[in-house]
């Protein structure tokens, strides 16, 4: 079997960066059968499938850093700390997205993987999802063999379509800004590996 090295890696990154650009400018375009390509692309970024760590995973572990993002109190979290757990279930604020303040500016900061795969980071009605599940979902056809039994998928079908969400469904919606933060992301780990360049995202482990 042919041994991959970093810079097959860090190639395999500056392809899919390139793929993600296209397919996010083709889908505001008006393409949007590109949904489930921006997903796959997520999916070998972000998770592991197949034996084949995440491709972000792997370039950490090369490069010896780790990448961390800003992720924000969850309502459930907010109602532990405060002793109010019985609240958990009568509550829903409608629509949250710890997405949106991955490079802003959150509560605490945690690693990029730990980050997608928290649970109930994202909140649509009453129902909660990991950045991972929504992946997963689209990735696998709105539906597919691969997807927890346990999940409402309604919120998410193509047709719950809302001018809030910019004449999308849920899962678009997510999809298009987790990709729009994977790009940055990217860029960043290329101006690292590149550049030299220092960033508030990426440590150095010792």
């Amino acid at each position: 079997m042919l041994e991959l090295n970093i810079h097959d890696y860090i190639s395999h990154l500056t392809s899919i960066h390139r793929k993600l650009v296209f397919f996010l400018d083709s889908f505001i375009k008006g393409n949007h059968d590109l949904i489930e390509d921006l997903a796959l692309k997520l999916r070998i970024l972000y998770m592991n499938k197949s034996g084949t760590k995440a491709l972000f995973t792997t370039i950490e572990e090369y490069l010896n850093i780790e990448i961390k993002v800003w992720v924000r109190e969850t309502y459930e979290e907010e109602l532990k700390r405060k002793g109010l757990e019985e609240l958990i279930d009568k509550h829903s604020f409608g629509y949250f997205n710890e997405i949106d303040f991955w490079l802003e500016q959150g509560t605490y900061k945690i690693g990029l993987i730990e980050a997608f795969n928290r649970p109930k980071s994202i909140k649509i009605g009453e129902h909660s999802y990991s950045s991972k599940e929504i992946v997963e979902i689209v990735a696998d056809k709105l539906g597919g063999a691969h997807i927890d039994p346990k999940l409402d998928l309604r919120t998410l079908t193509p047709q719950t379509r809302s001018i809030s969400f910019g004449n999308l469904n849920p899962s678009e919606h997510i999809i298009i800004q987790t990709t729009i933060q994977t790009i940055k992301i990217i860029e960043m780990i290329l101006d690292y590996v590149n550049l030299k360049s220092k960033s508030n995202f990426i440590e150095e482990r010792n």
